[in-house]
């Protein structure tokens, strides 16, 4: 008997010199999951600020670069959590969605304020959906 063996993606990254939500250009990450559309599953969030002098950040998830907070497009949002404390967040149940015609998905780090010196690290946890 076969075995159902799932494959889990892992993308990280160190960032510094990160903008905070109200700056002109906010602060997001691409992250690379495959080449074309494809849908995917979300499994888990980590995330910790290093550096910088927001007191907040609100950890969101989208399947399009830019867009307005809490659009469709937005697949993940954490709750606005002072900087001292780190997020590791791991879904209930896997969140579905596709990826942008390239094969990716964008996160925001959500900081507030209008400073340019905030540092941190994130993990994503992925999961490929079956017959994608």
């Amino acid at each position: 008997m076969a075995q159902n063996r799932r494959t889990i993606f892992r993308r990280s990254g160190a960032v510094t010199g990160a903008n905070a939500v109200g700056d002109a250009s906010p602060d997001q990450q691409v992250i690379q999951l495959g080449s074309k559309a494809e849908a995917w599953f979300l499994l888990a969030v980590r995330f910790k600020r290093s550096a910088g002098s927001a007191a907040n950040y609100q950890l969101r998830v989208r399947t399009t670069a830019g867009g307005a907070s809490g659009d469709i497009n937005e697949i993940y949002t954490g709750s606005s959590t002072a900087v001292a404390t780190a997020t590791n967040d791991v879904a209930d149940q896997p969140i579905p969605f596709d990826t942008d015609s390239n094969g990716r998905v964008y996160f925001k780090s959500g900081f507030d304020g209008s400073s340019t010196d905030n540092a941190y690290d994130y993990i994503l946890w992925f999961e490929k959906a079956v017959g994608s």
